[in-house]
């Protein structure tokens, strides 16, 4: 059953990390501009709602949430 779609990022989603209670979702998208990563990482509401945004320098290539929600980590290269 598909509950949202995540949608408008600038550039190819490179992660996805989902909260361990499942109220939060991040991705990350990357994209090569003039030789140089940029990228954003986003933070959902399960239902597909925007909450915040993160602009990044470097192709993320990983995420992780902590079961609580209170961090993030990004594997930028």
């Amino acid at each position: 059953e598909m509950l949202a779609t995540l949608a408008d990022h600038p550039g190819e989603v490179k992660a996805i990390a989902i909260r361990a209670d499942e109220k939060e979702v991040a991705t990350a998208c990357s994209q090569s501009e003039g030789g140089r990563w940029r990228g954003e990482i986003r933070l959902w509401t399960p239902d597909g709602m925007l909450r915040r945004k993160f602009p990044v320098e470097g192709e993320c290539k990983g995420l992780a949430l902590s079961a609580d929600g209170s961090r993030l980590a990004a594997i930028l290269g």
